[in-house]
């Protein structure tokens, strides 16, 4: 997720679309998967405020 927001402020774009990326087949759940995501996207807009529009 993180190389994707990044590539998002410096190419200059305000908003991305992300699907929902886990590893279950190797043995990492679903649920931590997606706490591991919102918790990077939160702390990402945190750092970046006004710069997306759209996530």
């Amino acid at each position: 997720y993180r190389s994707c927001l990044e590539a998002l402020i410096d190419l200059g774009l305000e908003s991305i679309a992300l699907g929902c990326i886990y590893t279950e087949t190797k043995g990492y759940p679903r649920e931590p998967a997606a706490h591991v995501a919102i918790r990077t996207v939160r702390r990402f807009l945190e750092r970046h405020k006004g710069r997306v529009s759209a996530l």
